[in-house]
């Protein structure tokens, strides 16, 4: 009986221990990519004009600390281009990947 009270006291305080690491980490995780997606935000045109620069095609990869998808997609079309293809790099969704094709027309 008092092996099976350690087993669990070791349990409990492993436990612990670990959502007292797992929380601060994913906070910072989290402030960072905020701080990244803000410096994005600021430099979005020139982001932008650097991906979709003329090339008959541009690849974009979204992740938490970019541009928002929404951002990209119409930041693409208003230099050209259309989106063919996107696929999702993470399975929560948070990560994709974005095809363009320059259009004939323009912006």
């Amino acid at each position: 009986m008092t092996a099976l009270v350690v087993v669990v006291l070791v349990v409990v305080v492993g436990l612990v221990l670990i959502a007292g690491l797992a929380v601060p980490l994913a906070i910072g995780s989290m402030a960072r990519d905020e701080k990244g997606r803000k410096a994005a935000q600021e430099n979005a045109p020139a982001i932008l004009d650097g991906a979709f620069d003329g090339r008959p095609e541009a690849v974009f990869k979204v992740e938490p600390r970019t541009l928002p998808y929404e951002a990209v997609v119409l930041g693409a079309r208003a230099r050209g281009y259309s989106l063919i293809g996107e696929t999702a790099d993470s399975p929560n969704g948070d990560r994709k990947t974005l095809v363009f094709t320059k259009t004939t027309a323009g912006a």
